[in-house]
């Protein structure tokens, strides 16, 4: 019987979008892994659309089988438009609902603390992390590389 690896999961919400890094433990990250982005669809009513987006991904989560999942908080808490805030606390509430009807354990991660257990300043984070990683930056990294580290914050303490 093979063991199975645990993997954590990173979000970074922008702009309403839901950019994810996958990361085996404690510390592959899965450039490769299908899942990099989710969206409310926009053909959709409102509650249909978030409704639709949670269905999404609880589909995500029982294929990838994350041990746990990280939300990036936000490091503006003042000064936002409604429909800004409003995109973001309600994906971010999607994305609990499902975590905890998967029974999958949620965590918000603050980005001070990614910065810390990475060990990357906030200026100019995504290009720092690919060098310190050593990573070529995949596709849309600069949206990514926040759930990335969200994810190996969270590895570090839980594998």
């Amino acid at each position: 019987m093979t063991k199975q690896i645990a993997k954590i999961v990173g979000i970074n919400i922008v702009a309403g979008e839901a950019w994810v890094g996958v990361v085996e433990c404690p510390d592959v990250m899965l450039l490769k892994d299908p899942l990099t982005r989710l969206a409310r669809a926009k053909h959709l009513p409102s509650a249909d659309a978030l409704h639709d987006f949670a269905n999404r991904f609880r589909e995500q989560l029982r294929r990838i089988q994350p041990v746990a999942v990280g939300v990036a908080n936000t490091r503006r808490y003042s000064g936002w438009p409604y429909a800004e805030a409003f995109n973001r606390v309600t994906l971010e509430a999607a994305i609990m609902l499902a975590t905890s009807a998967e029974e999958v354990p949620f965590v918000s991660v603050k980005q001070e603390a990614v910065f810390k257990a990475i060990e990357i300043p906030y200026e100019n984070f995504p290009k720092r992390a690919a060098e310190q990683l050593g990573i070529d930056p995949p596709t849309n990294w600069n949206n990514r590389a926040l759930a990335f580290g969200a994810a190996l914050t969270l590895a570090k303490e839980r594998c």
